[in-house]
């Protein structure tokens, strides 16, 4: 997540109102309209979800459920930051396309690494190690530097979702915002920081967030602890990693 500074050109588009839009006469069916309500656009892809399923239903791989104790397993890790970055989507504002840019950018350096040393790859740390060494300029480790920004990233999503779980009060604008000055201030300067703060504003409604993520809410609220708890130890892991080794160094 090194490029924000990408966020400024997208401000217009965060604070435009969208009371233009018109409506067509409606000619669907009743049965129509039920099939256009249980499904859901996200990044281009049509997810279709009966009453009953939630957005983690429509998922690749859980956190949860990614190995981790002979480190992060590479691919499994791959598979379920794809599902969180469709989920940020379901934000709906121009501000976190940036943010999702941004992490497929970091992916695609992450995955092209796993393709090309595969046997060194296997886990996070083994890329890690077998990339370089602590202090090399990032031009000679891009995949580990792409981590690196990846991780400042989802530990900012981390801290805003369980925020927004333990305190069901809290709109999204007042979780992203208070995980935002926790996590990633600290790595942006003086001239970034107000514009991401801005964007953060341009969070929906915490029960519309909530609704696209599926029914029942008490489902939808089991499925997204478990996930949050398996990113949560993700993090945590591979930020540990990075500080005693000191592959931060060079970045």
């Amino acid at each position: 997540m090194g490029h924000w500074c990408a966020l400024d050109a997208y401000i217009p588009t965060i604070l435009q109102r969208k009371h233009h839009h018109q409506i067509a006469p409606c000619k669907e069916t009743s049965r129509q309209v039920k099939e256009h309500h249980s499904q859901e656009r996200i990044d281009g892809r049509l997810y279709r979800r009966n009453k009953m399923s939630t957005y983690f239903d429509t998922i690749k791989k859980s956190y949860a459920d990614v190995p981790i104790e002979a480190g992060v397993d590479t691919s499994a890790f791959l598979e379920a930051t794809e599902g969180l970055v469709n989920l940020l989507g379901l934000l709906g504002s121009a501000a976190f396309s940036v943010v999702q840019n941004d992490m497929n950018g970091n992916l695609k350096k992450i995955r092209e690494r796993l393709l090309t040393a595969p046997t060194q790859s296997a886990t996070l740390e083994q890329l890690i190690e077998n990339e370089g060494k602590p202090g090399e300029a990032a031009k000679k480790r891009p995949a580990s530097e792409g981590l690196m920004w990846l991780l400042r990233g989802l530990d900012f999503t981390a801290q805003a979702l369980r925020r927004s779980i333990s305190d069901k009060s809290e709109q999204l604008s007042a979780s992203f915002t208070k995980a935002y000055e926790s996590s990633l201030q600290q790595h942006h300067s003086f001239v970034i920081r107000p514009v991401f703060s801005l964007a953060m504003k341009a969070c929906p409604y915490r029960q519309d967030f909530y609704t696209k993520l599926g029914n029942p809410p008490a489902k939808v609220e089991e499925e997204l602890e478990h996930w949050l708890q398996g990113l949560e130890k993700i993090v945590k892991q591979l930020q540990n990693f990075y500080v005693k080794g000191g592959w931060a160094k060079g970045f």
